[in-house]
């Protein structure tokens, strides 16, 4: 059968109708939100999926073992995926504050968890938040690895100031990730990757109470805990 030139011009108006309308319902899910911006700022996500139940279970470790009223810091929230694990043992005198540096992150956190009254959903950088308070818990999901080695110099030293004596830090590390992204680079921009990586090293050890492998994870993960 022979299809007319308007035929297949209405045709195709209506593939590009149609497609618009799944594309801005794929964006109003988390899931297909976070993806997108995972690809368009690989170097400030640094993942390709949301953090797993398992890593989220594990990262929230060490969360149980004190009884007074918790402050919890969450750095790097993304969608939430371990937000919600979070609030599922939040009592009502314990504080989480929620940062997240990307605008749409932020506006699923905000319709997800701005209802809580003791959970506050800050748009900012790590480095620009320094309340009155120190945190007994920080859990951060932050891709050190993919970071510049200047910036994460100042994350580290930012968690020092921000945790409690006898506070915990827990954060993931993709497994394989350095030695992958290390092996890619050449001359300076490798000498330079190698000296984040022993920093990070350092500052791992002088703390290190504990790392678990999670490897019900995209990517397989570590799960660092530091005791301060």
């Amino acid at each position: 059968m022979r299809i007319s030139r308007n035929r297949l011009f209405l045709l195709f108006l209506s593939f590009l109708v149609i497609t618009s309308s799944a594309s801005d319902l794929l964006i109003r899910i988390p899931l297909f939100s976070f993806i997108l911006e995972a690809f368009k700022k690989p170097g400030q996500i640094g993942a390709i999926a949301p953090s797993s139940s398992y890593v989220a279970n594990e990262i929230l470790r060490y969360t149980k073992i004190n009884s007074d009223p918790r402050n919890i810091l969450e750095i790097g929230a993304g969608i939430g995926n371990i937000t919600k694990f979070i609030l599922k043992e939040l009592r009502s005198d314990d504080i989480l504050d929620v940062i997240e540096f990307d605008p749409k992150y932020c506006e699923i956190l905000r319709k997800k968890f701005g209802h809580y009254k003791n959970v506050n959903i800050i748009e900012a950088s790590i480095l620009d938040w320094s309340p009155d308070y120190k945190y007994d818990f920080i859990i951060s999901t932050l891709p050190h690895t993919a970071l510049a080695p200047e910036l994460v110099k100042k994350i580290i030293n930012h968690y020092k100031k921000l945790i409690k004596k006898d506070g915990f830090l827990s954060y993931i590390e993709y497994i394989g990730f350095s030695k992958i992204t290390f092996l890619k680079m050449w001359g300076k921009a490798r000498w330079l990757y190698k000296k984040k990586l022993k920093k990070m090293k350092k500052f791992k050890e002088a703390n290190k109470h504990k790392t678990s492998i999670v490897l019900c994870n995209l990517p397989p993960t570590y799960v660092h805990h530091l005791k301060f």
